[in-house]
């Protein structure tokens, strides 16, 4: 990265962001902060004053398969369903459970409107019965599209009013296709291009 000294502080000339790149952890939450800022909120918005942020809106969801967790974990593929969830998979560490649980994986036939960015068209359910939180970050790899144009991808959390919060990215990877995912409870989730 090239730097320019300005009263004592380092100035960024060029972060270099791309797809499948490196930069530093704190680099890459302040990217991410500010990407989900410009998701939620379009730049014409900003400029008229009126903050109209970006939301969901439920349709119906459709449970493709569910299974029983234990404390060993274990991974989770889904396949063969016909639909956008062909390709996923759920990796559940050893320890991310402290009880066995029907984990369940679907999807949803709502609309996820933005003000900016191109959605990625999938919104991915994921539950647990009971209800619990992870004590380990579950990974889930989605397929994305390699021919959409764009700088990166961002996951958000959709939650019960329809808000977009963002998710910890793991990966991308540009020849397989495959966009990671951590979490740390069951979710409502999607992808952004930016």
């Amino acid at each position: 990265m090239v730097s320019s000294k300005s009263k004592g502080a380092w100035l960024p000339v060029s972060m270099g962001l791309q797809r499948g790149g490196k930069m530093p952890f704190r680099m890459r939450t302040f990217t991410i902060a500010l990407l989900t800022i410009l998701v939620t909120f379009s730049q014409g918005d900003l400029m008229a004053g009126s903050l109209r942020p970006s939301h969901y809106e439920r349709g119906h969801t459709v449970f493709v398969k569910s299974l029983k967790v234990n404390i060993n974990g274990g991974l989770i593929r889904i396949t063969n369903t016909g639909t956008a969830l062909d390709g996923a998979t759920i990796e559940i560490p050893i320890g991310a459970l402290e009880k066995e649980v029907t984990l369940s994986i679907g999807y949803d036939t709502g609309i996820v409107n933005l003000n900016s960015g191109k959605g990625s068209g999938s919104v991915i359910v994921l539950t647990t019965t009971p209800d619990i939180v992870f004590k380990k970050p579950v990974k889930i790899k989605v397929r994305f599209d390699r021919n959409v144009n764009a700088k990166t991808i961002v996951g958000y959390e959709i939650d019960k009013q329809g808000r977009l919060h963002s998710i910890d990215i793991g990966s991308i990877n540009n020849d397989s296709g495959v966009v990671s995912f951590y979490t740390f409870k069951p979710l409502i989730f999607t992808w952004i291009y930016i």
